[in-house]
Formats: C-alpha cells, sequence, structure tokens
C-alpha cells in the first residue's frame, strides 16, 4: 500500500465515527406527535389599523374661535367653572362655582387651548404670536397650582407641556462634605 492510499484510509476511518454520530442524532430525535401545541382563536387577534390615528383626529373636528383663548388668558364660553387654588393667589371660589378636582381633568396633547384652560384654571401668563409657518402659536404659563408648567399651543392644539418650579440637576448642589476629624 503507498503512503497516499494509507493517508485516505486514515481519513475515512477518523471520519466514519462523526458520521456515524449524524446518523444516531437524527433517528433519536424527539417525537413530534407527542409536543402539544396551544390553540390559538383567531377572532382574539386584533389586526393593525395603521389609520386609527387619523381617524381619531378627523373625530375631534377642526379647532373653532371658541376653543380659543384671547390675550388675558380666558375662553369665549367658560364652560364648568373651577375654583381657584386660594394658596396659589387666587381669590377663592364664587358660591355658584362648580368645584372640580384636578384627577378628574386629565390634560393630553391635542387638546384645545379652551380644554386646558378649564381643566387647569385661569393662567398666570398667555403669549399669542405666530411661528415660522405662520401658524398661531400660543403659550400658557401656570407659576403655581396643581400642574405648574409652560404649554405651548399650535393652531389651537396643545403641542408640549413643560415643567416649571422643579430646580433641574444641574442646579441642585451635592450636600457638604463633614470635615475629617483629626485622631
Amino acid at each position: 500500500m503507498g503512503r497516499m492510499q494509507r493517508l485516505s484510509l486514515v481519513r475515512g476511518l477518523m471520519a466514519l465515527p462523526a458520521a456515524m454520530s449524524f446518523v444516531l442524532v437524527a433517528c433519536s430525535g424527539p417525537d413530534l406527535t407527542q409536543i402539544k401545541v396551544p390553540r390559538i382563536d383567531a377572532g382574539t387577534l386584533v389586526t393593525p389599523n395603521f389609520n386609527e390615528f387619523q381617524k381619531r383626529e378627523e373625530a375631534r373636528g377642526p379647532v373653532g374661535s371658541s376653543d380659543l383663548v384671547d390675550a388675558s388668558g380666558r375662553c369665549p364660553d367658560p364652560g364648568p367653572a373651577r375654583a381657584p387654588d386660594i394658596a396659589g393667589g387666587g381669590q377663592g371660589g364664587e358660591a355658584g362655582a362648580q368645584v372640580v378636582p384636578p384627577s378628574a381633568n386629565p390634560i393630553s396633547l391635542k387638546m384645545t387651548e379652551c380644554e386646558v384652560v378649564r381643566a387647569v384654571g385661569a393662567p398666570q401668563g398667555v403669549q399669542i404670536g405666530a411661528n415660522e409657518r405662520g401658524d398661531r402659536a400660543v403659550t400658557i404659563e401656570y407659576r403655581t397650582g396643581d400642574r405648574p408648567g409652560i404649554y405651548r399651543f399650535v393652531d389651537g392644539r396643545l403641542v408640549s407641556i413643560e415643567r416649571v418650579g422643579e430646580p433641574s440637576p444641574a442646579d441642585k448642589k451635592p450636600p457638604p462634605k463633614k470635615p475629617k476629624q483629626a485622631t
């Protein structure tokens, strides 16, 4: 036998156990008929509706003049009144005014200017102008009360809320270190 023949025979004998292990693994695999798969009712699956946001926006309708505040922060139609915050500088509620707790009037984006004023109360500052596209841009500021913040509106709809009254993390100073005592 030549050297090349012996080398190929050795290689063949070395490959034989690897091939046999693959054959044995394939034969001893799990019995797939014993696996139980949960049944899913197709009626419970909901197909995504990508037009849902657009439909909600159309259902809100356009913003009318009765949904916009004036320069003093008042709405043409006052709606249900909210008692001013006495601690925040208000004068207290009138006898006939309906007092609405703050949790009953949540604030969300896309609310109109008057919806926010009815939910939070009379603002401390109002700025009315136009943005770079010429749309109505209103900034309503609440420095005190239940929900202090700067509320920004574009075309009569709430687009952002910024918190005020809390110090930023950069303004907070770490507590002073105690001097080490000499021993």
